[in-house]
């Protein structure tokens, strides 16, 4: 009886043991299946972004091609020209490519405030304007004059240096308006509320005149309020302003006091590419900052992926 029945649990865990290991192959085989099917998304992800960086690439000089075509074929730049008008979601493959061109020089450049010493008071005074008409606090011009200037004891650096983790005061120039955030004062509110109206390029820079939205006009011209200049944006649909002569025709005297020759202009050289590419399952933004000489090409300064 004992014998008899010894043989039978044996059998019984001789099957158990076999489904045991058929269990385990199974476990075995199907993690190493969903590791291949993993390993070959991820194969495609990366050929997907490949495919969708070149796209954006293409995108990119294809602006570039129309910016340079447009400086050999005018001398000023407006918003109805052909490199201001957005692209459209276009098929591409698997995939499609949208994008737009914006006027850097539309937006007020937070370098022009570099100078020794805090830069330039009649800039300086510009910013704060346009900071008054944004509804933010006018001393945070003081504080970005302070970043952006050349190296000098600087009244903030004591500041800077008791933060977590401490830094100092750049005393050069923004790359990026992001930068601000580093900056005292400058919080996400009010950096995403200055985005639209600020930019940072390298060195002095005029505002176009012919792209530059009404806070920004008001802001560079004291003496223009923000109905005036937003009287004037509404008049450049039927006629952009030709020369700085066309547009200083159309101000009195007084809108025009105080304001340099340089702080504005018909022409820009500087450009922002924005091209959103979806291809498959990837999503790309990439930026890019063109710059357009007169009469030659354009070069790129830098790009982003976001």
């Amino acid at each position: 009886m004992r014998a008899g029945g010894i043989a039978p649990r044996q059998a019984g865990l001789a099957v158990v043991t076999a489904l045991l290991v058929v269990a385990l192959a199974a476990a075995a085989v199907g993690a190493m299946a969903w590791r291949e099917r993993m390993w070959v998304r991820q194969v495609a992800n990366l050929e997907d972004a490949a495919q969708a960086d070149a796209v954006a690439r293409a995108g990119i000089a294809w602006a570039g091609a129309i910016l340079a075509q447009e400086g050999r074929q005018s001398g000023i730049d407006d918003l109805g020209q052909l490199w201001a008008r957005p692209l459209p979601p276009v098929a591409v493959g698997s995939g499609s490519v949208a994008g737009n061109v914006t006027d850097a020089q539309s937006r007020f450049n937070l370098n022009d405030l570099a100078g020794v010493g805090g830069g330039s008071a009649q800039d300086v005074a510009a910013f704060r304007r346009l900071l008054v008409l944004l509804d933010l606090p006018p001393e945070l011009a003081g504080a970005v004059a302070d970043w952006v200037s050349p190296p000098y004891p600087g009244a903030l650096d004591a500041y800077y240096l008791a933060q977590e983790p401490p830094y100092r005061d750049a005393h050069r120039p923004l790359t990026d308006v992001d930068e601000l955030y580093r900056i005292k004062g400058f919080d996400a509110r009010i950096v995403e509320r200055l985005r639209p109206f600020v930019t940072a390029l390298p060195g002095y820079t005029p505002v176009n005149v012919n792209t530059a939205p009404a806070e920004v006009l008001a802001a560079v011209f004291p003496g223009l309020g923000l109905s005036e200049a937003q009287a004037l944006v509404a008049s450049r649909g039927d006629a952009y302003f030709q020369s700085q002569a066309d547009f200083a025709g159309r101000l009195t005297a007084g809108q025009l006091a105080g304001v340099r020759d340089q702080a504005f202009s018909v022409n820009s050289q500087y450009f922002l590419v924005h091209v959103h590419i979806r291809y498959h399952r990837v999503r790309v933004t990439e930026k890019a900052l063109l710059y357009r000489a007169r009469g030659s090409g354009t070069q790129i300064l830098w790009k982003k992926v976001s």
